[in-house]
């Protein structure tokens, strides 16, 4: 059996599995330590391969059986106790490992009400987050030049006191961590502007860049609360970059 400890957040998981290969896969993506580690276990992660096909579809299922969740696509399955404590990830290859035990953190986040997990989006030295959609996100990387082009996701912690941005979950980056300050989602347009969108609609835009569970009504329903919490103390605005601006600046 090889063992790791993976450090996510401010969360510990314990990752076991039979395969070396896997194990080698797993520890070129996250952040973790072979020894044993001090700090309270939050979930152990037990990783199998040879589960699934090459597509990984956004198709998605969800099934209740007894104890266990299943959440399934077409190359990983995640089977969680109820208790949310010990998992079982499935896989088919190194990006199904890598997608599974994402969305594995994304349940775990969403169940305990900790946080949320945005994709497409970038953590600036400011304490803001910058959301970008389509072929967005480089264009933003290259015109900021304080964004790191390695980060394409960003861990938000929700709480009463205020919500605080951990740059990504990838590497050690994890364990970076300040107060945020404001939500910028890009879009493209005709023109340069910004619009600071009211608690509704930032709401409503923001779900469409949160990584959740939404087969799952209970995942749903912590989700759309924690976006209300963090929409409420959190400015948002709209950013719409002249598409023309952008097109002349990258073939000149």
């Amino acid at each position: 059996m090889h063992r790791t400890y993976a450090f996510v957040g401010e969360h510990v998981f314990e990752v076991q599995t039979d395969s070396a290969q896997l194990m080698n896969m797993y520890t070129n993506f996250f952040h973790n330590v072979r020894q044993s580690t001090q700090k309270p276990v939050h979930m152990t992660v037990h990783i199998h391969s040879g589960y699934g096909t090459l597509s990984g579809r956004a198709a998605s299922g969800i099934a209740n059986h007894s104890k266990n969740l299943i959440f399934q696509r077409d190359n990983y399955v995640i089977k969680i106790e109820s208790s949310y404590k010990s998992s079982d990830l499935y896989v088919y290859n190194s990006r199904a490992l890598q997608s599974g035990f994402g969305a594995l953190y994304c349940l775990f986040i969403t169940h305990n009400g900790w946080g949320i997990m945005f994709r497409s989006s970038y953590a600036d030295r400011d304490g803001g987050i910058r959301i970008t959609s389509g072929n967005l996100g480089q264009q933003v990387n290259q015109e900021t030049s304080e964004l790191n082009p390695a980060e394409t996701a960003t861990l938000v912690k929700i709480s009463q006191t205020g919500a605080t941005v951990f740059s990504s979950f990838f590497g050690e980056s994890g364990t970076t961590r300040f107060p945020l300050s404001s939500i910028f989602l890009y879009h493209h347009s005709f023109q340069e502007g910004q619009i600071k969108l009211s608690q509704t609609k930032a709401l409503i835009r923001l779900l469409d860049y949160v990584l959740y569970w939404p087969d799952d009504a209970e995942q749903t329903k912590k989700m759309i609360a924690m976006l209300k919490q963090l929409v409420a103390m959190t400015p948002s605005y709209q950013h719409f970059i002249n598409v023309h601006k952008v097109a002349s600046r990258l073939t000149s």
